[in-house]
């Protein structure tokens, strides 16, 4: 549900930039990105949805009958509580040129694949930053 906020959102607002989600069964350390370019009224709309009108701590998949059978009450509290996400707005700021002419959503397994995406477009520095 958050995804589908967040990817339509971006495509009605016409903005350009990706969203890189970390698999969190093979990377769980990794984190979520979202980068974002656009005009001036469609980035402090787009910056509303991110910071104040999605709740974060939501989990983001349901979970499958198999992993609901074996895990205890225990356990799915545990991991309620632990799944408590955030969003923290990293930069905001202006850029000579863009980077991204078009939004897109993509699913990334490892920190090098994120670089890679980035880097392609100029942007690995803010990788660093997260």
């Amino acid at each position: 549900m958050i995804k589908f906020k967040v990817d339509m959102n971006a495509q009605q607002l016409h903005l350009g930039g990706v969203c890189l989600i970390a698999d969190q069964h093979t990377a769980p350390d990794l984190p979520h990105l979202v980068l974002v370019e656009g005009g001036p009224q469609a980035i402090k709309s787009y910056k509303k949805l991110m910071l104040r009108r999605i709740n974060w701590s939501q989990p983001t998949a349901k979970p499958t009958a198999e992993e609901t059978a074996d895990a205890t009450l225990q356990d799915i509290e545990a991991t309620k509580e632990s799944k408590g996400g955030e969003c923290v707005l990293v930069w905001e700021g202006v850029a000579k040129k863009k980077s991204f002419e078009k939004w897109k959503v993509v699913d990334i397994r490892t920190e090098h694949e994120a670089r890679r995406i980035l880097s392609e477009k100029g942007q690995e520095h803010i990788w660093n930053m997260v």
